[in-house]
């Protein structure tokens, strides 16, 4: 049977919602499915974004930092040796390309099956791109 909805669930809901992250990640954070989300999220009247696969695709600093995080396990940033500033990190965890757990001085990251896949999706050539839009 399903879990009722509490009232710090919604809260948590439209919070989450109005800081820009996709429903995949409010789902993970409420431990509720996609349906689940869309549903509630429905009924309070909140819209919630699609999800990394209607994202932009990493830029360069994103993906130096998700191409050293695994997917199988966590990994503690102090480890990682690379210079990301916190709205680079909270971009990566609201598109759903990153989990990040602890906080402070201490805390590790993990790599998503939906990082993964944006770090396979292929980076347009714009130069091949200019010269197709000439003729």
């Amino acid at each position: 049977m399903a879990r009722a909805w509490t009232a710090e669930d919604d809260a948590e809901l439209v919070r989450l919602a109005n800081t820009g992250a996709c429903r995949t990640v409010i789902a993970q954070q409420l431990g509720r499915s996609l349906v689940a989300v869309e549903h509630r999220a429905f009924r309070l009247r909140v819209r919630i974004a699609t999800g990394a696969t209607a994202g932009p695709l990493p830029t360069a600093p994103q993906r130096s930092v998700l191409q050293r995080l695994r997917t199988d396990c966590w990994l503690a940033f102090a480890g990682l040796n690379i210079a990301a500033g916190a709205g680079l990190l909270k971009r990566l965890v609201l598109n759903g390309w990153m989990e990040s757990r602890g906080h402070g001085q201490v805390f590790e990251l993990k790599l998503t099956a939906a990082g993964l896949e944006a770090l396979k999706t292929k980076i347009p050539d714009r130069r091949h791109s200019a010269v197709d839009k000439l003729g």
